[in-house]
């Protein structure tokens, strides 16, 4: 379920703006939320979420954002969750 330009996420707060890039396990997008400040989203892409195995993939996928979260450098993007 890859998102499409103009879709809007969590009752309206973000709006994809566009595809950034797609790899092997997920896709980047530019978004915009309704305050009109721009982030990037990662999501785990459609092939990922058809796996059986998926439910592994997502939790990796959420522990690894929590671990860079904690991160602080100027090197490492701010992680937000906004599942």
């Amino acid at each position: 379920m890859a998102w499409v330009l103009g879709q809007q996420l969590q009752s309206g707060k973000y709006t994809i703006q566009e595809e950034l890039s797609e790899g092997g396990f997920g896709i980047t997008y530019l978004a915009r939320d309704n305050h009109g400040r721009y982030f990037v989203i990662k999501t785990l892409n459609d092939k990922v979420q058809r796996r059986p195995d998926f439910a592994k993939f997502q939790q990796d996928f959420l522990n690894e954002a929590i671990k860079l979260a904690k991160c602080s450098h100027p090197h490492i993007v701010n992680i937000q969750c906004i599942c």
